[in-house]
């Protein structure tokens, strides 16, 4: 991406558009005052050289009624052809004079855009041709600028650069190009990007050469500006301006973010420093003027530094109420964290307890389950025992039975043996 591209990017361009400087090439002065001379000669009708029927049918053709005597309808008829004829050699007249001032126009707008190409062209150069405007211009655009400051080496031609800059910058708090000996012209474009910045909250503009042109401009942003709040504008020759001094402090009247304010040595002198100061005895914001070396009345000062007192000890407390508003939005906060640790801390304790709980239910299961499956090996064996036992005796009583038997075999036997012998 290129890093000078916003220097011609149309929507930011425009609204710089009225402040091109045309002495640098003449502007061509509109002429309307085209003569019937120079209109292409329209034939004119004559009258008298109709018959009867054809001066009757052009005054009924025009919603006329015919007299009936030839004389009388020719007159008639003549003073209406002479009318017509008027109105086309007007109509001719108008349409060369529109014609006219289009291609005047047109003429403009073709030498104010060759002058703002020229003058994006010049611009370009003669950033890329100082290292340090470019690599200022490059943290400004890749946003790795410092919040505040200061830029040596800037020139009228640059000037313009860094007011589309500060058009849509969204990052500087504070500017400082005092000292630099810029232009009215150059002062001019700086102060229009302040209708349009948001984020600048300090800029310095002193000891240059800022004159009538800086100061109407300056007046038509601080009207809608309220994020400035200090501005610095000492030592530039306003003593010249009186007009541009008056649009200036109308719109200090208005303005609701400015807290300081300098003037010092501009020359202002007593019609200028009036309205100044009854601007500032409007203003609700403003609590420091330096009004030094303006030639100001005495009596308008003491009351303008009546208002400035009255502001400051408002400010005063209205800071001194949102401080207290802030610690007792902290102290709530803190509360509320506070109360939140201790509701998380409960939580932990209820969810431990359940937890420990449920360890122990869960342990007395298994000890429940280890007991019956100890009860129910005891069990078995028991059975097991009772079975072998019985299992025992009954194969003793058989073995018993058996050996009676045995015994009464024995004994036959015996019997029979004795018998027999």
């Amino acid at each position: 991406m290129n890093l000078l591209s916003f220097l011609d990017q149309e929507n930011i361009v425009a609204e710089f558009r009225d402040l091109i400087d045309s002495n640098s090439d003449e502007a061509e002065t509109i002429d309307t005052g085209i003569d019937k001379s120079d209109v292409i000669d329209i034939h004119k009708p004559n009258a008298s050289g109709l018959t009867a029927v054809d001066v009757k049918a052009e005054l009924h053709r025009r919603g006329l009624q015919p007299k009936g005597f030839y004389s009388d309808d020719v007159e008639i008829l003549q003073r209406c052809f002479n009318d017509e004829h008027e109105g086309s050699i007007e109509t001719k007249r108008k349409e060369l004079m529109n014609k006219r001032i289009e291609e005047v126009k047109q003429a403009r707008v073709h030498r104010e855009r060759v002058l703002i190409h020229n003058m994006i062209i010049e611009e370009k150069e003669t950033i890329s041709n100082d290292p340090r405007l470019s690599e200022w211009f490059r943290m400004v655009v890749e946003k790795s600028c410092p919040l505040v400051c200061r830029i040596d080496g800037l020139n009228n031609i640059s000037a313009r650069s860094l007011s589309k800059v500060l058009w849509a910058d969204n990052r500087i708090k504070s500017l400082d190009i005092s000292k630099l000996k810029l232009s009215d012209k150059a002062g001019a474009y700086v102060a229009r990007a302040l209708r349009s910045n948001t984020s600048l909250i300090k800029l310095e503009m002193d000891e240059n050469k800022f004159g009538p042109e800086t100061c109407k401009v300056l007046a038509e942003s601080l009207s809608v500006n309220s994020t400035l709040q200090s501005l610095s504008i000492a030592s530039n020759p306003f003593d010249k301006c009186q007009d541009s001094v008056a649009l200036l402090a109308t719109a200090l009247a208005i303005n609701s973010g400015l807290v300081s304010l300098s003037l010092w040595q501009c020359g202002i002198g007593l019609e200028g420093g009036k309205a100044v100061c009854d601007a500032v005895s409007k203003n609700t914001s403003l609590i420091s003027v330096e009004i030094g070396y303006n030639n100001f009345d005495h009596y308008d000062v003491i009351e303008m530094t009546t208002k400035l007192e009255a502001n400051r000890r408002a400010r005063e407390l209205r800071l001194s109420r949102e401080a207290e508003s802030e610690r007792d939005r902290e102290r709530a906060a803190q509360d509320k964290e506070k109360g939140e640790r201790e509701k998380d801390k409960d939580c932990q304790n209820r969810r431990w307890l359940e937890q420990q709980q449920t360890q122990r239910a869960q342990t007395r299961q298994v000890e429940l389950e280890r007991r019956r499956a100890e009860v129910q090996k005891e069990e078995r064996m028991r059975q097991q025992m009772e079975h072998a036992l019985k299992w025992e005796e009954e194969r003793a009583k058989t073995a018993s039975k058996k050996g009676k038997k045995g015994e009464k075999a024995k004994k036959g036997e015996k019997g029979k043996s004795q018998t027999s012998g």
